[in-house]
C-alpha cells in the first residue's frame, strides 16, 4: 500500500511537470503567432512604402521628360530668358537628375528585395519553431494520455483491493 501511494505521488509530480511544459509550449506558441503577425505586418508596410516611393519617382521621371525633350529640341519648354543656366547645363541637370532618380530606385528595390528575403527567413524560421513545438504538444499529449491511463488502472487495483 504504501508502495502504491509513493508511485501515485510520483506520477502526480510527473502529470504536474508535464502540465508545466505543456503551459511553457502554449505560451511560446503564442508569442511565436504574435511574432508571426508583426512580420507580416512589417512586410505589408514595407510593400506600400515601397510602392508609394516608386510612384513618386516615376512621377518625377515623367515631370521631367518633357523640360528634357524641349531642352534637345531647343524649344523653349518653361524656360526664362533671365535663366543663368544654358539649354545645355539644363539638360545636363535633368539627365543627371534622371541617372540620380534611375540609381535611388536600383538601391531602393535592392533593399527591399533584401528585407522581403529576410522577412521570408524569419517566417519560415518561426514556421519551423512552431511545428517543432506542436510535434512537442503531441508528444506531451500522449505521455500525459498514457500517465493519466496508468493512474486510472492503478486506482482500478487499489479499489479492487480495497473491497
Amino acid at each position: 500500500m504504501l508502495e502504491l501511494e509513493k508511485e501515485v505521488k510520483s506520477l502526480l509530480t510527473d502529470f504536474e511537470e508535464e502540465k508545466a511544459k505543456s503551459k511553457e509550449l502554449k505560451d511560446e506558441n503564442y508569442k511565436l503567432r504574435d511574432r508571426l503577425s508583426l512580420l507580416e505586418k512589417t512586410e505589408q508596410d514595407y510593400q506600400e512604402m515601397k510602392e508609394k516611393y516608386q510612384l513618386a519617382i516615376n512621377e518625377k521621371v515623367e515631370q521631367s521628360k518633357p523640360q528634357l525633350r524641349a531642352v534637345k529640341s531647343d524649344e523653349p519648354a518653361s524656360l526664362s530668358e533671365s535663366s543663368s543656366l544654358t539649354k545645355e547645363a539644363l539638360a545636363d541637370v535633368l539627365i543627371e537628375a534622371q541617372t540620380t532618380a534611375d540609381r535611388i530606385v536600383r538601391k531602393a528595390e535592392k533593399k527591399a528585395e533584401d528585407i522581403l528575403v529576410n522577412k521570408q527567413e524569419e517566417f519560415q524560421a518561426i514556421s519551423q519553431q512552431a511545428e517543432q513545438y506542436r510535434e512537442k504538444m503531441i508528444q506531451m499529449k500522449q505521455v500525459t494520455d498514457h500517465l493519466l491511463g496508468s493512474w486510472i488502472d492503478q486506482l482500478d487495483d487499489i479499489i479492487e483491493e480495497l473491497k
